[in-house]
């Protein structure tokens, strides 16, 4: 369980270096990204996430290589973008339910059980039969932060997480994590460093 990087290079548009030379190992627990906006994190976090290839370099996840192993990464990671965008008119419930299956978790047992642990963990419950629209900002981010969980990951790549949540929102995703980390490699990148 988890990422190797070795000598990590990407280029935009053959000028532009957004990741130079970067290399480093990290297990199980919690990998923190600071830095200010433009320095790198969202690419390299997109290239762990297989949505982006690296110019030169290599970039293994739980001993996959991200070039070749594609789709058996994306079965083993959870992923929450920095800018995240949900169906509008589906239920929270709905959501995380359309998510799993796109998970390919098509036990609905196991799915509903998936859905109800991560929907208390990250206090969202209350809001299972409210439309996302009618969430505020700080709703919605924790609700994609649950579909993000949902499939168990061993490695969870998070962009901003605590992007527009209130402070003690904040904390209890903080507090979310710590738990978590002793079960999977949470990389989490932002430019808050208490968040750190």
């Amino acid at each position: 369980m988890g990422v190797e990087i070795d000598r990590l290079v990407k280029v935009y548009d053959g000028r532009v270096r957004a990741l130079d030379d970067v290399s480093f190992r990290a297990q199980a627990g919690v990998l923190g990204l600071l830095g200010p906006n433009g320095s790198g994190k969202t690419t390299l976090m997109s290239i762990m996430a297989t949505l982006l290839d690296p110019t030169d370099g290599t970039i293994q996840v739980d001993g996959l290589d991200v070039r070749s192993k594609k789709p058996e990464i994306r079965r083993r990671i959870g992923y929450l973008p920095q800018d995240t965008e949900l169906y509008p008119n589906l239920t929270v419930y709905e959501t995380l339910d359309y998510m799993a299956l796109l998970y390919n978790l098509d036990d609905p047992q196991d799915r509903r059980e998936r859905i109800e642990r991560a929907m208390a963990r990250l206090n969202v419950a209350h809001l299972r039969d409210r439309q996302v629209q009618t969430l505020s900002g700080g709703m919605r981010q924790r609700v994609a932060l649950a579909q993000a969980v949902l499939p168990q990951p061993s490695v969870l790549i998070v962009d901003e997480p605590t992007a527009g949540l209130d402070p003690e929102e904040r904390i209890r995703v903080r507090s979310y994590f710590a738990d978590l980390a002793t079960e999977c490699l949470i990389i989490l990148s932002t430019h808050i460093v208490a968040d750190i």
